[in-house]
């Protein structure tokens, strides 16, 4: 049973997610019809470091098997999968079945929509149709060969209101009020959709929720009344032209002394980041919330 301690012992696992898909796959001896009373019988266990030999004997009556570590990895990417196909939704504040593109049965359709322009940004990097993506495995950063139109993408947008992007990627970038927001909205937007994508299955606790949804309302309400001044940008240029580009967010977790950084208790003030190359340059972008400041 070393694979169900492996998934208890981890306390960011939903591992009520991951023993479903293993049942699906019938991997380590589960099958679906015995899930819910597997489930049953591993919510009576007591805190990993505290399970003994005879606590475990409950679950002799499954017949459980170990899974071999090739397996382990097909299973979390299928976990991964079907968060990704579940999580997909459109983040604009107007989206409904309305306003949004719809299918026949009148269900939003969203799109693979992307965090760095396809047609051109990536295309100013890319060599013979590729690029490289760096990606968490293993507790380790790797570097991996995409081709370009599937770098980048996030289920984040119905088609309709994926064009809130136009004026970041069919104008010259001049460093407006409104292309910063936007670079900003989509550093935020790409983010907090991993992030709610990966809490299908990963336990990030309710502040991570709440955090996303309120620092959404503040995006949301400026983009209904086209108030672009709620967010401060500073812009480096850098000068030349670098084939690296990025649209992200991160949180400030200490000053330059290494002292933690107070929060505010009902939100998290967040940076959001891009590296955005244009006219053979590349320009950094740092921005946040002006009532962040």
């Amino acid at each position: 049973m070393t694979f169900l301690l492996f998934i208890l012992s981890h306390p960011q696992y939903k591992h009520e997610r991951i023993f479903e898909v293993m049942s699906h796959f019938r991997m380590g001896g589960l099958e679906p019809h015995m899930y819910d009373e597997f489930i049953q019988a591993i919510q009576q266990l007591p805190v990993v470091s505290k399970i003994t030999p005879n606590d475990l004997h409950a679950l002799r009556k499954f017949n459980l098997v170990d899974i071999s570590e090739a397996d382990f990895e097909r299973l979390m990417k299928e976990v991964q999968q079907r968060a990704v196909n579940e999580s997909k939704i459109c983040w604009h504040p107007e989206q409904s079945n309305k306003k949004c593109n719809v299918d026949e049965q009148g269900k939003i359709i969203v799109s693979s929509a992307h965090s760095i322009q396809n047609n051109g940004v990536l295309s100013k990097i890319e060599e013979n149709g590729c690029v490289t993506g760096y990606t968490l495995h293993k507790a380790s950063v790797e570097g991996r060969i995409l081709v370009k139109k599937h770098a980048s993408v996030f289920w984040g947008f119905c088609n309709k209101h994926d064009a809130i992007f136009s004026p970041i990627e069919t104008l010259p970038f001049t460093g407006t009020l409104e292309q910063n927001f936007l670079f900003a909205y989509r550093g935020f937007v790409v983010s907090a959709h991993k992030k709610a994508e990966t809490a299908l299955y990963m336990n990030f606790g309710e502040q991570s929720a709440n955090d996303i949804a309120e620092n959404k309302k503040i995006f949301d309400q400026a983009i209904i009344a086209k108030n672009y001044s709620v967010i401060k940008t500073q812009i480096f240029d850098l000068g030349s032209f670098y084939p690296i580009v990025a649209s992200s967010s991160f949180n400030l977790e200490f000053d330059f002394e290494g002292n933690s950084i107070p929060h505010a208790e009902e939100r998290m003030e967040n940076i959001y980041v891009t590296l955005h190359s244009a006219d053979n340059k590349t320009y950094f972008l740092l921005s946040y919330f002006a009532e962040d400041e």
